[in-house]
């Protein structure tokens, strides 16, 4: 499996070590919308590709 974050590989798990690193030290989150993990000082990904459906949460439902 690739790590959602950086795509490095992660084994059995959605994060490498050193996103979840990051995640326990709050510099990846997940957003609250999408469910999807980015970097906590970049806007989410899905928000900049769709912004209108990403605040209507609807991108949700599509994954």
């Amino acid at each position: 499996m690739k790590c959602k974050v950086c795509g490095a590989e992660s084994g059995k798990y959605p994060l490498c070590r050193e996103c979840c690193r990051k995640k326990e030290a709050g510099e990846i989150i997940k957003c609250p919308l999408c469910q999807r993990r980015h970097y906590a000082d970049t806007p989410c990904p899905d928000a900049r590709e769709n912004p209108a459906e990403h605040a209507r949460g609807g991108i949700r439902n599509e994954r």
